[in-house]
């Protein structure tokens, strides 16, 4: 298979021209046997694959879980019971060269973080007694930190360090540190970086028995835009993954309307509604919700009516999602598409 397989070969020739045909650093990806993942290395040549984006969104769950195992051994405890992963870009070279002026981002990576008391554990802690314990399961090697507050080591250049008294996140959680994984910062696409994975920002259960959907999805994301007959056949997944997350959150739902195209100032969208009773206040459906990001709950009924949202939003990983309005006291559950012309 070429090195430009998933994408034309002008757009990775280019790529290599402008940055002086120079190889650049190359990154082992952690081996994940799991479906749609892949392993392998990425460089300058070989830009990262959404496979390989998945295995480090696995492989950093894996390792975030085996610190809270070891952590849990010394009697500490991560404040919620889940871990966040948030994707980001960056330049990494091969801008701002003879043949390309500008310096926009070339490379992804990904963090993932739990949070712990301020003053649980610190850098010293880490290196001490943690990084021992996972060095026994994974290939520790120095590496120079990303960021001042990382260890000088980890595995498959992936960064461990320990984020508190920073401006933001005093702000925000004055009492509270963030043990954080930092994957390296991998080549993606030259003009279009962005995290390749089927999976991105989210909060995720720090339980394997907590998971209510696949850790990551097997099938290559599709970017191409939406069809009738593409929403169409997503319907009855839809309507069963909405179904599975309201019994979750305990709705009770009435009869389904026949399905319909409806008429909205952007062109069409399809649409299913079905009355909604709540069994417990909003506020208590937030905190059920916090684990997954498939769920977002507006606690404030006032709050998003004024920001004409729904009280409750239900992602899917299909062309459908579930909203549930109030009006009122009133509930209504709606599975709707994004407007199609």
């Amino acid at each position: 298979m070429p090195l430009w397989a998933e994408y034309s070969m002008s757009e990775w020739l280019r790529a290599q021209l402008v940055a002086g045909l120079r190889r650049g650093p190359e990154y082992p990806i952690p081996p994940i046997d799991h479906p749609g993942c892949a392993n392998g290395t990425v460089s300058r040549r070989h830009w990262l694959t959404w496979q390989q984006a998945n295995s480090v969104s696995v492989f950093e769950i894996q390792l975030l879980r085996d610190i809270v195992a070891i952590l849990a051994r010394a009697g500490i405890e991560p404040v919620n019971s889940w871990l966040t992963q948030q994707t980001h870009t960056a330049a990494i070279g091969g801008h701002k060269a003879l043949l390309e002026a500008t310096g926009d981002p070339n490379g992804a990576y990904l963090t993932s973080y739990i949070t712990l008391a301020r003053g649980a554990i610190d850098n010293k802690y880490l290196a001490q007694r943690v990084v021992p314990a996972l060095a026994t399961q994974y290939p520790f090697i120095p590496i120079r930190p990303l960021w001042p507050r990382d260890l000088e080591t980890g595995p498959y250049d992936f960064r461990l360090g320990i984020r508190e008294h920073q401006p933001r996140l005093d702000d925000i959680e004055p009492h509270h540190a963030r043990l954080v994984i930092t994957s390296p910062i991998y080549y993606c696409r030259y003009y279009s970086a962005r995290w390749p994975g089927t999976v991105g920002d989210r909060n995720w259960p720090l339980a394997p028995a907590d998971e209510r959907t696949p850790i990551v999805y097997p099938n290559k994301p599709h970017l191409d835009g939406l069809t009738r007959q593409g929403v169409e056949d997503a319907r009855a997944t839809a309507v069963a993954t909405i179904t599975d997350w309201t019994t979750f959150l305990d709705i009770e739902l009435g009869e389904f309307t026949t399905p319909v195209w409806q008429d909205v100032p952007d062109g069409q969208r399809y649409l299913i509604t079905a009355p909604a009773a709540l069994n417990n206040d909003l506020d208590t459906l937030w905190h059920r919700a916090q684990p997954y990001s498939e769920l977002d709950i507006i606690r404030d009924p006032a709050a998003a009516r004024r920001l004409k949202r729904p009280v409750i939003t239900i992602h899917t990983h299909s062309p459908l999602q579930g909203e549930i309005t109030d009006s009122d006291g009133d509930y209504q559950l709606s599975i709707t598409s994004a407007p199609l012309a």
